[in-house]
């Protein structure tokens, strides 16, 4: 499938287990650069984004950040946009 994505970036909240992860790959899959976001398994997260990489050959990063805290959503914006320069 091409939904004509390859090279665009998404932030993926909870993006690194369940349904998250299963949007992830997909989006890595067409190309998208993702930003899998997490709270929790920070290890688990990064073995997983390095995969994504590997995979499909994506420059995708892990970032925590609670995104009920508007300070952590800023502080992710950011990163992506400094990183992306675009988001």
């Amino acid at each position: 499938m091409d939904l004509n994505l390859r090279g665009k970036v998404a932030i993926v909240t909870g993006g690194g287990s369940g349904l998250g992860a299963a949007i992830s790959e997909l989006f890595a899959q067409e190309g998208v650069n993702v930003v899998v976001n997490y709270i929790v398994d920070e290890v688990r997260v990064l073995k997983f984004v390095e995969n994504l990489n590997k995979k499909y050959g994506t420059r995708s990063i892990a970032l925590y950040g609670d995104i009920t805290n508007p300070t952590d959503i800023d502080n992710i914006i950011a990163k992506v946009v400094g990183e992306y320069e675009r988001l």
